[in-house]
């Protein structure tokens, strides 16, 4: 594996950093934990801080609609791309079942040590994420987590086997099944 940014002090430092990463890329996130997860492989082998996980219901299907809150319809005043903030949830287009992605509340580097959301996040009744060439609403999903750094894991080594649940940034990357067109969701910093 290589670095994108190669800045280690001596060798320990370096075979320390290489574990953490090999275990962020063996690992998926707790938040994902109701989804079958296949990683996508690093271009060129090279560690950049990101990891995405392909998603699919334990079912097999890997198609569904996406679940979430318009940041629209949480703050009129927004006029940019249709942007969905979290809780963000996956209903499978075969057997229905809704799995949830990702919580900002609950989920990330904040969110797991109890600072709460660092986003805007919506409540109540969820909506259904549409395609913003073609308005389709099923989607296949790769969610990527970013980790800029290991810093509170190197402080509190006893985080090492959670280490991949202490993301700074998370992205839901959808391809629409009817035009093919890829589009963000959300994405949100969690740090």
């Amino acid at each position: 594996m290589k670095f994108a940014e190669d800045y280690f002090e001596d060798d320990q430092a370096r075979a320390w950093y290489t574990n953490m990463v090999q275990h962020v890329l063996d690992h998926a996130p707790a938040c994902l934990g109701g989804f079958e997860t296949k990683r996508v492989p690093l271009a060129d082998d090279t560690w950049d801080g990101r990891v995405e996980w392909k998603i699919a219901c334990p079912c097999g299907s890997d198609s569904g609609k996406i679940l979430g809150y318009s940041l629209a319809g949480l703050q009129p005043s927004y006029d940019g791309p249709t942007v969905f903030v979290t809780p963000l949830a996956f209903q499978c287009s075969a057997c229905e079942q809704v799995i949830e992605i990702i919580d900002t509340d609950k989920h990330g580097y904040d969110g797991e040590l109890g600072h709460g959301a660092a986003t805007i996040r919506g409540e109540g009744a969820r909506t259904t994420f549409a395609c913003q060439s073609c308005q389709h609403t099923t989607f296949r999903l790769v969610t990527c987590f970013q980790h800029s750094q290991f810093d509170i894991i190197e402080d509190e080594p006893e985080l090492e086997p959670v280490a991949q649940n202490y993301f700074d940034w998370f992205e839901c990357q959808a391809s629409c099944m009817n035009c093919g067109t890829e589009q963000s969701v959300g994405d949100y910093e969690l740090a």
